[in-house]
């Protein structure tokens, strides 16, 4: 296995941390407790964290990532990208990306801009308490950079994520071979919550304000028109849930997917019910 923790990188020439090949042959990665600023700052294509092809059985948790830089070309500068799946791999992906902030991400420039996290061709992912905000681009992205030349996402699994400020949206999918499952996200001033073209999708309990899904939503999400009243500081970045909070004890439980905890580690629930987004309301 490789594992790499607790480093402080700052003013990189390119990404700061990357999948150590482009073979299918490593395997059992845990990137964990790292800080990433100004990655890519001399340099181009500034990913935070660039996980290549063919890697599977990956952890990444507990890293901030933020001001991130894409060159002149900006090309780049997301905050954790994957290409996943090679077309003979044997082996599903098996990743788990958790835990993360990430924000202030590098290049607004359309179609281009940075992401928060930029997903592709896995088979078998979880993402789950994650807090991404002020990103020029979609706040998680899910798509295949080569369609037809490497596999479509499976199984992708989007739970209890908080989303905030991100101008290509909140959630975006694409290149799919089945529904992608969301449950329990926070989508808030973003340039649209949840949209693309997959298949289908099976997407309840979430949050979306002030922008609904251009996609199917279940009859449990919360549309709200304000943003306010929510979070406790949204332009200091703190997005703890305040009392009264309409995300609070609207969420539904997750703990049959194997996480009972929020960002923080705190025991998901505090009340009667999960709460929707990374952070459980704590009275």
């Amino acid at each position: 296995g490789i594992y790499i923790a607790g480093n402080y990188n700052y003013a990189d020439d390119g990404g700061c941390v990357s999948g150590p090949n482009a073979g299918d042959n490593h395997y059992d990665i845990l990137i964990e407790n790292n800080t990433l600023t100004d990655t890519g700052i001399n340099g181009e294509q500034g990913d935070g964290i660039d996980l290549k092809a063919g890697l599977y059985n990956v952890t990444v948790r507990g890293n901030t990532i933020s001001s991130s830089h894409a060159g002149t070309s900006c090309n780049g500068g997301d905050g954790i990208v994957t290409l996943g799946q090679m077309r003979l791999s044997t082996h599903d992906s098996n990743y788990l990306i958790e835990n993360n902030v990430i924000h202030h991400l590098g290049c607004s420039a359309g179609s281009e801009s940075s992401n928060g996290m930029s997903i592709g061709a896995l088979h078998s992912a979880t993402i789950r308490n994650n807090i991404i905000y002020n990103v020029p681009g979609t706040g998680i992205v899910a798509w295949t950079r080569q369609p037809g030349a490497t596999p479509n996402n499976q199984r992708i699994r989007i739970y209890n994520n908080t989303v905030y400020d991100a101008g290509g949206g909140g959630l975006a999918f694409s290149n799919f071979d089945d529904a992608p499952v969301l449950r329990n996200n926070l989508l808030i001033n973003t340039s649209g919550s949840i949209g693309g073209n997959p298949p289908n999708i099976n997407s309840d309990y979430n949050l979306l304000s002030p922008d609904g899904s251009s996609l199917t939503e279940g009859s449990h999400s919360i549309v709200r028109s304000s943003t306010t009243g929510i979070f406790s500081n949204l332009g200091g970045g703190d997005f703890h849930l305040i009392l009264g909070s309409p995300a609070i004890g609207k969420g539904t439980d997750l703990s049959a997917t194997g996480f009972a905890t929020d960002i923080s580690g705190n025991p998901r629930p505090q009340g009667d019910a999960w709460d929707i987004g990374a952070y459980e309301f704590r009275p």
